[in-house]
């Protein structure tokens, strides 16, 4: 799949925009250098502490 293609949703919620994996790929390249850019700007050096694992914690109404 080269390119990508919007759909808006049908109960015009938006847009959904599907992108291929290299696309993907470079969207995440160019974020990361914008986060590690603005890191080096704002932090002074200073390491910041990253995490993969998210934890979600939540209570029902039940």
């Amino acid at each position: 799949m080269t390119g990508n293609s919007a759909h808006e949703g049908a109960d015009g919620t938006g847009r959904v925009t599907y992108r291929s994996y290299a696309e993907m790929r470079l969207a995440l390249g160019d974020l990361n250098q914008q986060i590690n850019a603005l890191d080096a700007q704002v932090g002074g050096g200073i390491p910041r502490r990253r995490t993969r694992q998210v934890v979600m914690t939540g209570r029902s109404g039940w």
